[in-house]
Protein backbone atom coordinates (compact mmCIF):
# COMPACT_ATOMS: atom_id res chain seq x y z
CA UNK A 1 0.00 0.00 0.00
CA UNK A 2 0.90 3.54 -0.98
CA UNK A 3 2.53 5.58 2.10
CA UNK A 4 1.14 8.72 3.11
CA UNK A 5 3.86 11.46 3.45
CA UNK A 6 4.04 14.94 4.90
CA UNK A 7 7.52 16.50 3.60
CA UNK A 8 9.05 19.34 6.20
CA UNK A 9 11.60 21.26 4.33
CA UNK A 10 14.19 24.01 4.32
CA UNK A 11 13.86 24.77 0.52
CA UNK A 12 16.07 27.67 -0.88
CA UNK A 13 19.52 26.98 0.21
CA UNK A 14 20.75 24.24 -0.75
CA UNK A 15 18.83 22.58 -3.93
CA UNK A 16 18.91 19.00 -3.04
CA UNK A 17 15.30 19.67 -1.24
CA UNK A 18 14.02 20.37 -4.72
CA UNK A 19 15.19 16.98 -5.77
CA UNK A 20 13.52 15.20 -2.82
CA UNK A 21 10.34 17.16 -3.09
CA UNK A 22 10.32 16.23 -6.88
CA UNK A 23 11.14 12.43 -6.05
CA UNK A 24 7.81 12.30 -3.26
CA UNK A 25 5.41 14.09 -6.13
CA UNK A 26 6.52 11.58 -8.41
CA UNK A 27 5.64 9.00 -5.91
CA UNK A 28 2.05 9.83 -5.60
CA UNK A 29 2.67 9.78 -1.58
CA UNK A 30 3.10 13.15 -0.64
CA UNK A 31 0.17 14.45 1.50
CA UNK A 32 1.38 18.27 2.33
CA UNK A 33 4.51 19.97 2.48
CA UNK A 34 5.93 22.62 5.60
CA UNK A 35 8.76 24.90 4.82
CA UNK A 36 11.82 25.31 8.21
CA UNK A 37 12.91 27.93 5.90
CA UNK A 38 13.40 31.62 7.05
CA UNK A 39 12.87 32.70 3.13
CA UNK A 40 9.50 34.66 2.44
CA UNK A 41 9.13 32.91 -1.04
CA UNK A 42 10.07 28.84 -0.19
CA UNK A 43 6.39 27.70 -0.07
CA UNK A 44 6.09 29.73 -3.32
CA UNK A 45 9.19 27.51 -4.55
CA UNK A 46 7.47 24.64 -3.46
CA UNK A 47 4.12 25.03 -4.90
CA UNK A 48 5.66 25.99 -8.32
CA UNK A 49 7.57 22.61 -8.15
CA UNK A 50 4.43 21.20 -7.12
CA UNK A 51 2.28 22.82 -9.81
CA UNK A 52 5.75 21.01 -12.21
CA UNK A 53 4.93 17.91 -11.17
CA UNK A 54 1.16 18.00 -11.26
CA UNK A 55 -0.16 18.99 -8.29
CA UNK A 56 -2.08 22.05 -8.31
CA UNK A 57 -4.11 21.99 -4.81
CA UNK A 58 -0.86 21.20 -2.33
CA UNK A 59 -1.48 21.68 0.99
CA UNK A 60 1.80 24.13 1.66
CA UNK A 61 2.41 25.74 5.39
CA UNK A 62 5.44 28.28 7.12
CA UNK A 63 7.19 27.69 9.59
CA UNK A 64 5.54 30.07 12.63
CA UNK A 65 8.44 32.96 12.62
CA UNK A 66 10.22 33.17 9.65
CA UNK A 67 12.46 35.58 10.61
CA UNK A 68 14.02 33.48 13.30
CA UNK A 69 17.51 33.89 12.85
CA UNK A 70 18.72 30.10 12.87
CA UNK A 71 19.70 30.30 8.73
CA UNK A 72 22.35 33.31 9.52
CA UNK A 73 25.21 33.22 6.79
CA UNK A 74 23.26 30.90 4.48
CA UNK A 75 20.99 32.75 1.71
CA UNK A 76 18.05 32.38 -0.33
CA UNK A 77 19.85 30.82 -2.93
CA UNK A 78 16.82 30.24 -5.63
CA UNK A 79 13.45 30.10 -4.03
CA UNK A 80 13.06 34.01 -4.89
CA UNK A 81 14.29 33.12 -8.58
CA UNK A 82 11.88 30.42 -9.38
CA UNK A 83 9.33 32.70 -7.41
CA UNK A 84 9.73 35.44 -9.55
CA UNK A 85 10.21 33.23 -12.89
CA UNK A 86 7.07 30.63 -12.19
CA UNK A 87 4.94 31.82 -9.70
CA UNK A 88 4.62 35.89 -9.44
CA UNK A 89 0.77 35.03 -8.56
CA UNK A 90 1.33 33.55 -5.27
CA UNK A 91 4.14 35.90 -3.97
CA UNK A 92 2.51 37.56 -1.11
CA UNK A 93 0.16 34.80 -0.75
CA UNK A 94 -0.50 33.68 3.07
CA UNK A 95 0.28 30.30 3.79
CA UNK A 96 -1.04 28.20 7.01
CA UNK A 97 1.34 27.95 9.79
CA UNK A 98 3.70 24.60 9.55
CA UNK A 99 2.87 22.77 12.96
CA UNK A 100 -0.83 23.83 12.16
CA UNK A 101 -0.79 22.09 9.24
CA UNK A 102 0.68 19.57 10.14
CA UNK A 103 -1.74 18.30 13.24
CA UNK A 104 -4.57 19.16 10.60
CA UNK A 105 -3.00 16.84 8.13
CA UNK A 106 -2.64 14.05 11.11
CA UNK A 107 -6.21 14.59 12.20
CA UNK A 108 -7.71 13.88 9.04
CA UNK A 109 -5.33 11.17 7.81
CA UNK A 110 -7.09 7.48 8.13
CA UNK A 111 -3.97 5.59 8.42
CA UNK A 112 -0.12 6.76 9.59
CA UNK A 113 1.81 9.22 7.77
CA UNK A 114 5.67 9.52 7.31
CA UNK A 115 7.06 12.27 8.00
CA UNK A 116 10.35 13.49 6.16
CA UNK A 117 12.77 16.19 7.34
CA UNK A 118 15.28 17.46 5.17
CA UNK A 119 16.08 20.72 7.37
CA UNK A 120 16.41 22.00 10.69
CA UNK A 121 13.90 20.24 13.27
CA UNK A 122 11.96 23.53 14.41
CA UNK A 123 8.69 22.61 12.87
CA UNK A 124 9.01 18.69 14.62
CA UNK A 125 9.76 19.94 18.20
CA UNK A 126 7.11 22.36 17.92
CA UNK A 127 4.61 19.96 16.91
CA UNK A 128 6.01 17.08 19.54
CA UNK A 129 5.77 19.84 21.98
CA UNK A 130 2.25 20.71 20.83
CA UNK A 131 0.33 17.66 20.35
CA UNK A 132 2.58 14.23 21.71
CA UNK A 133 -0.34 12.54 21.60
CA UNK A 134 -1.10 13.03 17.90
CA UNK A 135 2.14 12.06 16.57
CA UNK A 136 2.03 8.81 18.52
CA UNK A 137 -1.46 8.13 17.12
CA UNK A 138 -1.23 9.06 13.48
CA UNK A 139 2.93 9.57 12.40
CA UNK A 140 4.26 6.00 10.97
CA UNK A 141 7.91 7.63 12.09
CA UNK A 142 10.14 10.31 11.45
CA UNK A 143 12.70 10.49 8.82
CA UNK A 144 15.19 13.08 8.78
CA UNK A 145 18.12 13.86 7.12
CA UNK A 146 20.29 14.92 10.01
CA UNK A 147 23.82 13.93 12.38
CA UNK A 148 27.29 12.51 10.85
CA UNK A 149 27.84 8.70 12.58
CA UNK A 150 30.84 7.83 10.82
CA UNK A 151 34.48 8.91 9.00
CA UNK A 152 36.05 12.36 9.09
CA UNK A 153 32.78 14.62 9.73
CA UNK A 154 31.39 13.24 12.54
CA UNK A 155 33.37 15.89 14.71
CA UNK A 156 31.15 18.65 13.98
CA UNK A 157 27.63 19.39 13.71
CA UNK A 158 25.83 18.11 10.90
CA UNK A 159 24.40 21.41 9.12
CA UNK A 160 20.48 20.82 9.78
CA UNK A 161 21.51 19.91 13.37
CA UNK A 162 23.59 22.58 14.06
CA UNK A 163 20.89 25.49 12.68
CA UNK A 164 18.54 24.31 15.62
CA UNK A 165 20.52 22.31 18.24
CA UNK A 166 17.78 22.67 20.97
CA UNK A 167 15.39 21.33 18.80
CA UNK A 168 17.00 18.25 17.44
CA UNK A 169 17.70 17.36 21.31
CA UNK A 170 13.95 18.00 21.78
CA UNK A 171 12.81 15.72 19.00
CA UNK A 172 15.49 12.68 20.08
CA UNK A 173 14.34 13.10 23.55
CA UNK A 174 10.58 13.68 23.26
CA UNK A 175 9.55 11.79 19.74
CA UNK A 176 7.46 8.99 20.68
CA UNK A 177 7.81 7.10 17.03
CA UNK A 178 10.44 5.86 15.51
CA UNK A 179 13.38 8.63 14.56
CA UNK A 180 15.68 7.40 10.94
CA UNK A 181 18.54 9.48 9.76
CA UNK A 182 19.81 9.35 6.82
CA UNK A 183 23.31 10.81 8.14
CA UNK A 184 25.75 13.06 5.86
CA UNK A 185 28.02 10.56 5.10
CA UNK A 186 25.22 8.18 3.37
CA UNK A 187 24.21 10.79 0.77
CA UNK A 188 27.47 12.13 0.44
CA UNK A 189 29.27 11.86 -3.23
CA UNK A 190 25.61 10.54 -4.44
CA UNK A 191 25.43 12.73 -7.60
CA UNK A 192 22.12 13.94 -8.96
CA UNK A 193 20.28 16.17 -10.71
CA UNK A 194 22.54 16.62 -13.75
CA UNK A 195 19.84 14.88 -16.43
CA UNK A 196 17.03 16.54 -15.10
CA UNK A 197 18.83 19.81 -15.86
CA UNK A 198 20.10 18.80 -19.67
CA UNK A 199 16.28 17.91 -19.97
CA UNK A 200 14.92 20.69 -19.09
CA UNK A 201 17.66 23.74 -18.71
CA UNK A 202 16.10 26.98 -17.34
CA UNK A 203 12.42 26.22 -18.54
CA UNK A 204 10.90 24.30 -15.59
CA UNK A 205 11.35 25.28 -11.35
CA UNK A 206 13.27 21.90 -10.12
CA UNK A 207 16.24 22.34 -12.63
CA UNK A 208 16.37 26.41 -12.96
CA UNK A 209 16.72 26.07 -9.20
CA UNK A 210 19.79 23.90 -10.03
CA UNK A 211 21.28 25.88 -12.01
CA UNK A 212 20.39 28.93 -10.10
CA UNK A 213 22.18 27.33 -6.93
CA UNK A 214 24.98 26.66 -9.00
CA UNK A 215 24.78 23.03 -9.09
CA UNK A 216 24.07 22.23 -12.83
CA UNK A 217 26.26 19.25 -13.22
CA UNK A 218 24.44 17.50 -10.57
CA UNK A 219 24.63 17.86 -6.92
CA UNK A 220 25.34 15.83 -3.58
CA UNK A 221 22.07 13.64 -2.55
CA UNK A 222 21.37 14.53 1.20
CA UNK A 223 17.68 14.74 0.67
CA UNK A 224 16.50 12.68 -2.00
CA UNK A 225 18.77 10.25 -0.86
CA UNK A 226 16.14 10.63 2.64
CA UNK A 227 13.37 10.27 -0.07
CA UNK A 228 14.02 7.44 -0.78
CA UNK A 229 14.31 5.26 2.14
CA UNK A 230 10.69 7.24 2.83
CA UNK A 231 8.93 5.75 0.29
CA UNK A 232 10.54 2.63 -0.23
CA UNK A 233 11.65 1.64 3.42
CA UNK A 234 15.81 0.09 3.80
CA UNK A 235 15.57 -2.36 0.86
CA UNK A 236 17.63 -2.74 -1.44
CA UNK A 237 19.24 0.38 -0.55
CA UNK A 238 20.36 0.75 2.84
CA UNK A 239 21.40 -0.86 5.52
CA UNK A 240 19.49 0.14 8.93
CA UNK A 241 21.72 0.36 12.06
CA UNK A 242 19.57 0.14 15.26
CA UNK A 243 17.88 0.49 17.44
CA UNK A 244 19.69 2.24 19.75
CA UNK A 245 19.58 5.85 21.16
CA UNK A 246 20.88 9.18 19.20
CA UNK A 247 21.96 12.34 21.02
CA UNK A 248 23.92 15.85 20.20
CA UNK A 249 25.99 17.69 22.31
CA UNK A 250 24.99 21.47 22.43
CA UNK A 251 27.23 22.07 19.34
CA UNK A 252 25.52 19.61 17.13
CA UNK A 253 27.58 16.71 17.32
CA UNK A 254 26.01 12.87 16.63
CA UNK A 255 26.44 10.00 18.92
CA UNK A 256 24.71 6.77 19.08
CA UNK A 257 24.31 4.10 21.33
CA UNK A 258 22.99 1.11 20.52
CA UNK A 259 20.58 -0.24 22.82
CA UNK A 260 17.29 -2.70 22.29
CA UNK A 261 14.77 -0.55 23.06
CA UNK A 262 15.71 2.77 21.51
CA UNK A 263 13.51 4.50 19.02
CA UNK A 264 16.36 5.72 17.20
CA UNK A 265 18.18 4.32 13.74
CA UNK A 266 20.51 5.42 11.08
CA UNK A 267 21.04 4.66 7.48
CA UNK A 268 24.38 3.51 5.53
CA UNK A 269 23.84 2.71 1.88
CA UNK A 270 24.26 -0.74 1.03
CA UNK A 271 24.33 -0.55 -2.73
CA UNK A 272 26.59 1.43 -4.63
CA UNK A 273 25.52 5.08 -4.47
CA UNK A 274 25.54 5.25 -8.42
CA UNK A 275 22.75 2.95 -8.56
CA UNK A 276 20.62 4.82 -5.44
CA UNK A 277 21.49 8.22 -7.82
CA UNK A 278 20.35 6.25 -10.64
CA UNK A 279 16.91 5.33 -9.05
CA UNK A 280 16.34 9.18 -8.06
CA UNK A 281 17.23 10.65 -11.14
CA UNK A 282 14.95 8.20 -13.16
CA UNK A 283 12.05 9.50 -10.90
CA UNK A 284 12.51 13.16 -11.76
Amino acid sequence: MLKKVIFDTDIGCDCDDVLALAYLLQSGCLIGVTCSAVFPNAPVCVEAIAEQYGYRNLPVGMIENHKKDYYKGCPDMYATKVANKFATDKIGKEYPEAVQLIRELLTASDEKVTIVITGPLTNIANLLKSDNELVREKVAEFVSMGGCFAGEHNDRGEFNIACDVESAQDVVELSPVSVVFLPFETGLDMITGAKMVARDGDTKPASYAYIEHGSANGRHSWDPATAVYAVHGSEPWYEMIGPGTVSFDDKGVSRYIDSSCGLHYYLNCKLPKEIVADEIDGMV
